[in-house]
């Protein structure tokens, strides 16, 4: 997976979001983080997420070589792709 930025929504304290930005420093990932209740509120980030199966934060968005980004779930799936 060639991954060019990733874009995280979760909210402050919240321990997989620090996991996944350290993820992401490590392999040298550019990403941007929006914060649950000030950057974008519950129900628009749902309508982003196919089927709505978000059950925990952070999710995390991908952005491959064009601008089309795709929702890859939570930590522990950003943790099982291949860089």
């Amino acid at each position: 997976m060639n991954v060019k930025a990733i874009t995280l929504y979760g909210k402050s304290g919240c321990i997989n979001y620090e996991k996944a930005k350290m993820l992401c420093r490590m392999k040298g990932i550019n990403f941007n983080y929006k914060q649950l209740g000030v950057d974008i509120d519950l129900p628009d980030l749902l309508k982003k997420i196919p089927q709505r199966k978000a059950v925990s934060l952070p999710q995390i968005f991908v952005q491959e070589g064009g601008l089309d980004t795709a929702y890859i779930g939570g930590y522990n799936e950003l943790l099982s792709l291949s860089y």
